[in-house]
């Protein structure tokens, strides 16, 4: 599942190295699912929803790769049901932006507060963001193509053990740097 808003065609007014930074790839999860598919004849759905910009041209490129019926288009929904939406997928995939040190937004958070894997675009080291953000890299599936999705796709697949290894990681590290842990920082702080 992906809830992330869909934002991969370059408007005509920004230049491109605005667009680079605001690109998050949507295609590259279509593109990497269609592949997925290819290798593995299997019974499975990808969730994606009518959020952005682009998500018509989005329904398009699964119309002309032969997934319509792979893939489920939900409507733009309020968070707090996607989060309970997340309580029955397997894996959660994120955004792509290509930009140098750019790491996330709220959707990779939702997907590890309740502990799922997520398949991540990330271009920062583990020491700079360590650095920077003053905790250790979430436990997410690195891609920065759609040819690395869906490698990450499969892995998953063929290892369905990692699901919940991952996923378990996943929370853990949510509750220690952004639920239980963020919260008991703010409570000594308030003190």
């Amino acid at each position: 599942m992906s809830h992330v808003r869909h934002l991969w065609v370059k408007p005509n007014n920004l230049s491109e190295a605005s667009w680079h930074m605001q690109n998050k790839h949507n295609e590259w999860i279509i593109y990497a699912y269609s592949e997925f598919l290819k290798r593995h004849k299997v019974n499975s759905v990808l969730i994606l929803f009518e959020y952005g910009e682009d998500f018509q041209i989005s329904k398009d490129l699964c119309s002309n790769l032969g997934i319509d019926d792979m893939v489920m288009w939900l409507p733009k929904s309020p968070r707090k049901d996607i989060l309970k939406i997340m309580n029955y997928i397997d894996i959660g995939i994120g955004e792509f932006y290509s930009d140098f040190e750019t790491t996330w937004g709220g959707a990779l958070i939702e997907f590890l507060s309740r502990g799922k894997p997520v398949i991540h675009g990330l271009n920062i080291s583990q020491t700079k963001f360590e650095t920077n953000y003053g905790s250790e890299l979430p436990p997410i599936l690195v891609a920065n193509s759609s040819a690395e999705i869906a490698d990450k796709i499969e892995y998953l697949f063929l290892n369905k053990n990692k699901i919940k290894e991952i996923g378990k990681s996943s929370k853990s590290w949510f509750d220690k740097y952004c639920g239980r842990g963020l919260a008991a920082k703010f409570v000594n702080l308030l003190n």
